[in-house]
């Protein structure tokens, strides 16, 4: 287990030790709950699901974390996690991530769309590995008056299911709402 298993498994058992949150968060992240082993103590299992979310399982590990943040939205430490994983997941794509951010933030009136289109390298990303990449890159980048006007800009895209970019923007309208509660 390396340094950032072991850091999400010490979150997980901290936060979900219980039996009764260990299953909550495991079937909220999309897990059965006939997966989970019986471990006394219960925050033990977490280092069996957490392997079980690495090797392929129904859950992911941005899964997990993604519902860490639906508890505890904007929490440095679930932050720090998403962005590790999304360095060891997408190393190849942060380059795009941070220009699309980096655009965002500079221009008065971004195109939001055309920067979406722009970023082609993003669009074949689950889901969940875009919103672990730009999670922690819009609370980082993006201060609150930009970060909702991104979302509201985000929310038309979202709306129109049609669109090339709909899930990039539903990822990032995500990480926008979760990764700030005040905004």
């Amino acid at each position: 287990m390396n340094a950032l298993d072991e850091s999400a498994v010490a979150l997980l058992g901290r936060r979900y030790g219980g039996t009764v949150a260990t299953r909550g968060l495991w079937q909220w992240s999309g897990g059965l709950a006939e997966t989970i082993p019986f471990a006394e103590p219960p925050s033990h299992a977490w280092s069996e699901l957490w392997a079980l979310a690495r090797n392929g399982s129904s859950v992911t590990p941005v899964a997990l974390l993604r519902q860490v943040l639906f508890d505890e939205p904007g929490d440095g430490e679930t932050l720090r996690l998403l962005a590790e994983l999304a360095a060891e997941s997408a190393a190849d794509r942060k380059g795009a991530a941070e220009r699309l951010v980096a655009e965002l933030g500079k221009h008065e009136e971004p195109n939001v769309a055309g920067l979406l289109d722009e970023a082609a390298e993003l669009r074949p990303l689950s889901s969940g590995i875009a919103f672990a990449l730009m999670a922690p890159m819009l609370q980082a980048r993006l201060d609150s008056d930009r970060r909702s006007m991104v979302r509201s800009r985000l929310d038309a895209i979202v709306d129109d299911e049609d669109a090339t970019t709909h899930d990039l923007a539903a990822a990032m309208l995500d990480a926008l709402e979760l990764t700030n509660a005040s905004v």
